[in-house]
């Protein structure tokens, strides 16, 4: 977090390791995902709405609420993500 939004975390846990095997631009991909629960030590990262952007390339970051992603309005990346955070306790 610190290279990619300039925050620094704490409290750092290993939560899970997934596989992601998709498609992009017609060709199969695969990536493995290091799942990790952390502290943010900003309090102010945690206001709801944008957070920043990321440093080496101009994408907003943006806090989105679970049911967002349940309900189809927005789509959480790789599959199986959003059962694993909806089972974990807060």
């Amino acid at each position: 977090m610190r290279e990619e939004l300039a925050v620094e975390l704490s409290q750092i846990s290993l939560l899970s390791i997934m596989e992601n095997i998709f498609e992009l631009f017609g060709r199969p991909h695969h990536e493995i995902v290091f799942l990790f629960e952390a502290h943010i030590d900003n309090p102010a990262v945690y206001e709801p709405g944008f957070v920043g952007e990321i440093l080496d390339d101009p994408l907003p970051v943006l806090w989105k609420p679970l049911d967002a992603f349940a309900a189809g309005r927005d789509i959480l990346y790789p599959r199986g993500l959003l059962d694993l955070l909806e089972a974990h306790p807060a």
